[in-house]
């Protein structure tokens, strides 16, 4: 038996026809569903955390079996790992007066945006509202919108942190209700 472990998720396991025998299984009889098949998988894995360090104890693995022409076998076993969440995309944008928030507010929420939003009053007069869109989905009809009213500028947190005081979390359905 060969074990080449890929990468952190990917091993490769190169079996024998002996292997094969010694485990007494043969590759027709491969079934992940029944307990011999499941016991000689396992049997491997351990081998493998042995030798390789590829850990998949706990973890759910996906196993593609392909036979080779001497009579053995080569397995790739893949850790099945959880899609990782994204982080949301946040955009800043600065209005010069009150009634530009409000009015862009007001254009979003009839657009039904849903995404998270803050507003700020920075200390120079500006209104600024940060929007947060899903990771996978940033609609560039309602970034336009913004331009129409405001400015967007590179997302400062620390500038909003010591020049801007929030106003509220839930900007856009509280702004656009005040026009």
């Amino acid at each position: 038996m060969e074990l080449i472990k890929i990468d952190e998720n990917r091993l490769k396991v190169m079996l024998t026809a002996e292997d094969l025998r010694t485990y007494d299984i043969a590759f027709d009889r491969l079934d992940y569903s029944g307990t011999e098949t499941r016991r000689v998988i396992w049997s491997i894995l351990d081998t493998a955390k042995k030798e390789t360090g590829f850990d998949a104890a706990g973890d759910k693995i996906c196993i593609r079996a392909f036979r080779d022409k001497d009579g053995g076998c080569e397995l790739f076993v893949s850790r099945v790992t959880p899609p990782q969440k994204r982080a949301p995309k946040k955009h800043l944008y600065a209005f010069s007066t009150c009634e530009a928030l409000c009015a862009a507010c007001k254009r979003l929420s009839a657009c039904r945006f849903e995404g998270a939003g803050a507003a700020y009053l920075c200390d120079d007069g500006r209104f600024f509202l940060e929007l947060e869109f899903s990771a996978a989905d940033t609609p560039e009809a309602m970034l336009s919108i913004l331009l129409e009213f405001g400015k967007q500028i590179p997302h400062a947190k620390t500038y909003l942190a010591e020049h801007a005081t929030t106003l509220c979390q839930n900007a856009v359905s509280i702004f656009a209700r005040l026009i």
